[in-house]
């Protein structure tokens, strides 16, 4: 890249490619969430929780773990399924936050997708058409991988972390991510530039970088059917994939994404969030959040 095309993209990420401006929600997804929305989420609701309301949200974990595969877990959903199958009834709230967290996690993975879609860095309609088995090894997709945990957030749930609370680990999105780019990225340098000019997934770890990749250049031929196949659900993961009709991509994110609504309302109801702790995105659009 030119000194001249650098200035432009950096122009560009400043004045276009915000954090605030580039997220659907008014509010940054990332880090997510916010420190003390998960702490005040994790004291419990606010007064008593009705047997229908509680039931509610058995439901809603019960409907999160359908296709996740009980007896071969990924390391990330271990010891969340094993909750599930013997003390749900009795560790409901936990379950809660990590379903509530890891939506905002894909939340702001799909973002960054459709930014760099936008900016033609990716193709949708490629990398969306197959799906993906979570389980197949891809040389280049574990090397995307490590690319984009050099930067800060998404290292943060990537790599498992010694921590009591569920979800703080869930390599999921990333991988995701990392699918969709192997699959169609045409301009592998430009796109991780714009990457680190957006600040989505947080500061790039240079010294991370530099040991990966010589002078941090990032080459791999695309491969349109990296990861391509069937494999379990993820506790909670609704991130698209196997849409072989294009014009239907968009109707297929929306639904997915009124998924995640759905349990951002259930749980804002179940913790007793007020409007300052945690606002619904149909209202994001008059205000300015830092949650």
């Amino acid at each position: 890249m030119t000194s001249i095309e650098e200035v432009i993209l950096s122009h560009n990420a400043d004045e276009l490619y915000t954090r605030e401006s580039m997220h659907r929600r008014r509010r940054c997804e990332w880090p997510t969430p916010n420190l003390p929305l998960l702490n005040r989420m994790r004291q419990g609701p606010v007064g008593s929780v009705s047997p229908a309301l509680k039931q509610r949200g058995i439901d809603l974990i019960t409907a999160a773990a359908a296709g996740c595969d009980f007896d071969m877990p990924y390391r990330s959903d271990g010891g969340i399924l094993g909750i599930i199958e013997v003390r749900l009834d009795s560790r409901l709230e936990p379950l809660l936050v990590s379903l509530y967290e890891r939506g905002r996690q894909q939340s702001a993975i799909l973002d960054l997708f459709l930014l760099l879609c936008e900016r033609n860095f990716m193709d949708a309609t490629i990398s969306l058409k197959a799906n993906i088995n979570f389980r197949l090894p891809h040389v280049d997709v574990e090397r995307v991988v490590n690319l984009l945990c050099c930067f800060k957030e998404a290292d943060l749930i990537y790599r498992p972390q010694t921590t009591k609370h569920f979800g703080d680990y869930f390599e999921a999105p990333i991988r995701w991510l990392a699918v969709m780019i192997v699959r169609s990225c045409a301009d592998a340098p430009k796109l991780f530039q714009t990457i680190e000019f957006t600040g989505m997934l947080g500061k790039l770890i240079k010294p991370k970088l530099d040991a990966l990749c010589t002078g941090g250049n990032v080459t791999f031929a695309p491969d349109p059917k990296a990861c391509a196949g069937q494999s379990p659900s993820l506790f909670g993961f609704w991130l698209p994939s196997g849409v072989e009709n294009e014009a239907s991509i968009p109707d297929v994110i929306e639904k997915q994404l009124e998924q995640f609504n759905g349990v951002e309302v259930f749980c804002k109801e179940y913790f007793g969030l007020s409007d300052d702790e945690l606002i619904l995105e149909k209202r994001q659009d008059n205000r300015q959040y830092d949650s």
